[in-house]
């Protein structure tokens, strides 16, 4: 991205003495000077932008951290409750249910013992009709 917004300004200045307030040096001697003006701390100043950056994303880390933990403890508070809620009230509810279950049961098998039979004899009468 750096080379992407410089290069342009590069490419401009070799064409032309000056571009947008830019102007090519006249001498190497003002070049080595316009450097060593520049250049004379730029270690440091790199490292107090590293230092604020560090900073920067260090809190922002922070908040985003705090904010995920806090949603998700509440999140997790509530399916708990819920959870426990549920199963406080199926076992509230486990001998209805036990009895219902065996009433279901009973009737089913009385539906199979019923309807077995039956369909046993319409099995074997349909055999026996293809035979004849």
């Amino acid at each position: 991205m750096l080379i992407g917004i410089m290069l342009p300004r590069v490419f401009a200045l070799a064409a032309n003495d000056t571009y947008a307030g830019y102007q090519q040096p006249a001498t190497m001697e003002y070049l080595k000077t316009f450097f060593e003006k520049v250049g004379v701390d730029l270690p440091g100043q790199y490292q107090k932008a590293r230092a604020k950056a560090v900073e920067i994303w260090q809190d922002l880390w922070n908040r985003v951290k705090t904010t995920v933990y806090s949603a998700y403890t509440a999140i997790y508070k509530f399916i708990i409750s819920v959870f426990q809620s549920l199963q406080t009230e199926a076992l509230r509810r486990e001998p209805y249910i036990k009895d219902d279950f065996t009433k279901e049961k009973s009737e089913m098998n009385q539906d199979i013992n019923r309807e077995i039979p039956a369909v046993r004899k319409s099995l074997w009468d349909r055999f026996i009709d293809l035979i004849r």
